[in-house]
């Protein structure tokens, strides 16, 4: 039998959480909070592709050993079939993001920003599990 889904990459997974958490109003709130040195998805696992839907998706904010403020979001679990079979990690950030201001609104703003988009992508992925095995 043969599969003809198009398997999404973390990339596109992670920009169509981004797109509907930047519509949120808390989104827009926890940008005025948190200016942004820059955001991206690591370069390791952006064209990996999500082939399951059996992980967390784990957003928070941390001070960074260096300076300034880190944003994290992370999947926990197994969302390629590497890891089905048992190979690979099993978890992988897939979003990193920096601030480098380190007053408490933009701690707040930074953890707002990664838990919104962690939501976002949880959404995503359940109205959408017909692209996952």
């Amino acid at each position: 039998m043969e599969n003809n889904k198009k398997y999404l990459t973390v990339q596109e997974l992670v920009m169509a959480a981004i797109q509907r958490a930047s519509e949120d109003p808390f989104y827009k709130d926890a940008q005025e909070r948190c200016s942004l040195e820059y955001s991206m998805v690591p370069t390791a696992c952006e064209k990996d592709k999500v082939q399951l839907c059996s992980f967390d998706t784990i957003g928070y904010a941390e001070y960074g050993a260096n300076e300034g403020i880190y944003g994290c979001i992370e999947f926990r679990g197994l969302w390629n079939n590497r890891q089905k079979d048992g190979n690979g990690g099993q978890t992988a950030e897939v979003f990193v993001a920096k601030t480098l201001s380190t007053t408490k609104d933009a701690y707040i703003g930074m953890a707002m920003m990664m838990t919104l988009i962690s939501f976002h992508l949880d959404e995503f992925v359940r109205e959408n599990l017909s692209r996952f095995d």
